[in-house]
């Protein structure tokens, strides 16, 4: 017989994994400024309707003498290439972060620059580009101390540290920020904590791993519920010596499990 939870000798790697959550709004002063040129505003519109290749290829090689033009050309590409599709995946979250860092390079002083720093943080760390993903933040924040965007820059710099082993700073700069986030953004708050709790069970502090699990379940049944968490559940509420509360996880794995699943 095999002990099971933390003491088994089968422990499959489990990596920690950031969903997309999307948060901001492009400043109104970019926006005014896509509207009065003809062809990015068609970009901008066509990227909206769901047609991003098309954007993205329309803004390509489009003359533009002056950095402003640049750099507008530019924060209007990083906008296109961070659409989502129906997945909620970003179509290109390389190209889009590339190009938000270029436009704040051409005119670093601007009113928007931490924005698009902050924009480009959050795509460089869902490319798993994790140390470029903390710079950025940590420059937005220096650019913009008082942007309403803060919380999630916080909150990108905090996860990049903990992808990064830097698992203390990380869990304590996540958490001082995950209540600065609009109250209407359930999912932001539920995707931090998640990592929170994936991170402890990491670092062997099994008890709080599962506290923040009650907790996500209590406050988001819906999101908590779903499948694709069941093998995170399960793997902290056994290693927390709590099988009872890892069992319905654990029998709904081997109900829809494609192949079969060894008790």
């Amino acid at each position: 017989y095999l002990p099971i939870g933390a003491k088994s000798p089968i422990r499959l790697s489990l990596p920690i994994r950031v969903r997309p959550y999307p948060f901001g709004t492009v400043p109104p002063e970019i926006e005014k400024a896509w509207m009065r040129k003809s062809l990015i505003k068609k970009a901008v519109e066509k990227a909206e309707l769901g047609m991003v290749a098309e954007a993205g290829e329309s803004l390509t090689g489009l003359p533009s003498e002056k950095d402003s033009s640049r750099a507008l050309i530019a924060l209007a590409r990083g906008y296109v290439w961070s659409r989502t599709d129906p997945a909620g995946k970003h179509f290109h979250p390389g190209r889009a972060a590339d190009a938000y860092i270029l436009a704040a390079g051409l005119i670093p002083k601007a009113t928007w620059a931490g924005w698009a720093r902050g924009q480009a943080a959050y795509m460089l760390m869902t490319e798993r580009r994790f140390v470029e993903a903390k710079m950025q933040a940590r420059k937005a924040i220096e650019l913009a101390p008082d942007h309403p965007d803060r919380p999630y820059w916080e909150i990108t710099w905090g996860l990049t540290q903990l992808q990064l082993g830097e698992l203390g700073e990380g869990m304590q700069r996540v958490v001082s920020s995950i209540n600065g986030a609009p109250a209407r953004d359930a999912h932001t708050r539920f995707e931090a904590r998640r990592v929170i709790a994936h991170a402890l069970w990491q670092a062997g502090e099994y008890a709080r791993a599962s506290q923040v699990a009650d907790l996500l379940l209590a406050e988001a049944p819906m999101a908590a519920r779903d499948l694709q968490w069941d093998l995170l559940w399960s793997r902290i509420y056994l290693d927390s010596n709590r099988p009872a509360r890892a069992l319905p996880f654990l029998e709904r794995i081997e109900e829809s499990a494609v192949k079969k699943v060894d008790r």
